[in-house]
């Protein structure tokens, strides 16, 4: 537990920065603390994330708006924060079961970077997410799973959509 006092230490502390601190860079190198498996630290890496998402959509707005190039600039999602989501889910080593927070968080995240984006980059992100298939192979079954456990489930079943309405 130590380990998990001073890591809440830190963030709370960080928390208390100036916005001017946080950059467009920010959350590739910080999307992988959402794993961790106290909720309190996911919850402050969630709160620095989110500002870090405002920073990096605000710089690609401008990089998309600035291009002149004839070429097709590809806006993507970082890499780091589409392995959370990809992984979050997958019991690691001595783990006794998935870490559903961390995986919520970091859709979370992936929503909050389409705020406020320019139609160029939202349209880049969702072609990443459509290639790599991530809404109908990951999101949209877990999260109708994790419905369906839930004490207040609403009846919904997987089973109900075909594959090809949800591509």
């Amino acid at each position: 537990m130590p380990r998990s006092i001073c890591w809440e230490t830190a963030f709370s502390i960080m928390q208390e920065l100036p916005p001017s601190l946080v950059d467009h860079e920010s959350l590739p190198n910080m999307a992988h603390l959402l794993l961790d498996p106290s909720p309190e630290i996911a919850k402050m890496v969630y709160a620095l994330l989110h500002a870090a998402s405002k920073k990096r959509t605000e710089y690609l707005v401008v990089e998309a708006g600035v291009d002149t190039s004839t070429e097709t600039a590809k806006y993507e999602l970082p890499a780091e924060l589409l392995q959370v989501v990809q992984t979050a889910l997958i019991l690691q080593g001595d783990q006794a079961e998935p870490n559903i927070l961390g995986y919520l968080l970091g859709w979370m995240v992936i929503f909050d970077l389409f705020n406020d984006a320019s139609l160029r980059v939202k349209m880049g992100y969702a072609s990443q997410l459509r290639d790599l298939d991530l809404i109908s192979s990951n999101f949209l079954p877990n999260i109708l799973d994790l419905a369906a456990r839930s004490k207040r489930a609403w009846s919904c079943s997987r089973s109900r959509f075909a594959q090809r309405q949800l591509k």
